[in-house]
């Protein structure tokens, strides 16, 4: 397929519009389950836009009794657009269980998620997003992702039921966005609610061109004889840092100090939704987010 380059297709307000409007074991041991040994790290994000209310989280090990609490401190109270630090668990599988913020531990899970969580492998980094909407339904979708291998980078994760199967990704620094190849797509990640669910792979992108400029991340979609036109767009002012809704970067200078590269998400989502989250969007029915990453 011949892709094209962004800069013909795409045109910024100084920069584009929109179509349609590492490694470490730094994380927090979590449920204490099993006699220590191998480990994984596993997060969360809440990608979805009408749960209610702010969520826990719980996490319980296949054949273990059900935990009394959230998984992580960080995994409690999470407003929508949130992710999680990394949480270092032992390598069984999972059941994660998804719960209004506040409420007992013996609760019904909000929208029936209760998301099988495939087994961890020793070492591995995974993302787990909180997905879909009430019109589409909700569901886990399931990433595992790869170790960056140089600075700075980013890895995209597709969690966005709206968008379709995959997204085209890139980057720009306000003048002519980083070329499309084939290279730069990242899939659906995949349901746990579906039969014989599996971790969608994310490898790490880049890097970023032009990194102290104030980059800006570019998701969109192909369209016929392989133009690329932007769906959504997030400035490097608006990541978040992980565990919070906080933006610190307010010099839009990459990589963030102390942060292992950038994940990006796009998630389900409303008008509403987006309101409270300075420089995101949301347009045809996806918002991109951003966080730091430790790991």
């Amino acid at each position: 397929m011949k892709l094209t380059r962004l800069a013909a297709l795409v045109i910024v307000p100084a920069a584009f519009s929109l179509a349609a409007c590492s490694g470490g074991s730094s994380g927090v041991l979590g449920n204490n389950v099993g006699t220590g040994g191998q480990q994984a790290n596993i997060r969360f994000v809440n990608g979805s836009p009408d749960l209610g209310s702010n969520i826990d989280i719980y996490l319980q090990a296949t054949g273990a009794a059900a935990p009394g609490a959230p998984a992580a401190p960080s995994t409690t109270n999470m407003p929508y657009g949130e992710t999680s630090l990394f949480i270092a668990e032992p390598i069984v599988a999972y059941t994660a269980i998804v719960r209004a913020a506040g409420s007992s531990s013996g609760s019904t899970a909000l929208a029936g998620l209760a998301c099988p969580i495939p087994q961890l492998a020793a070492n591995a980094k995974y993302t787990v997003v909180i997905s879909g909407t009430n019109a589409n339904g909700h569901t886990c979708r399931l990433f595992q992702d790869f170790d960056y291998t140089t600075t700075p980078q980013y890895r995209v994760h597709d969690a966005a039921s709206s968008l379709g199967a995959s997204i085209e990704y890139g980057t720009t620094n306000g003048a002519a966005p980083a070329a499309f190849n084939a290279a730069n797509v990242a899939t659906l990640g995949s349901s746990a609610l579906a039969s014989g669910a599996a971790y969608t792979q994310v490898q790490p992108a880049g890097p970023i061109p032009n990194p102290t400029s104030d980059p800006v991340f570019v998701i969109g979609t192909t369209q016929a004889g392989g133009n690329i036109v932007a769906t959504d767009t997030l400035d490097a002012k608006s990541l978040f840092a992980s565990g919070s809704l906080t933006q610190p970067n307010t010099a839009g200078s990459l990589n963030f100090p102390n942060t292992a590269g950038t994940s990006l998400f796009a998630i389900d989502c409303t008008p509403a939704s987006v309101a409270a989250l300075p420089g995101v969007q949301c347009n045809s029915g996806a918002a991109l987010v951003g966080t730091f990453d430790t790991l």
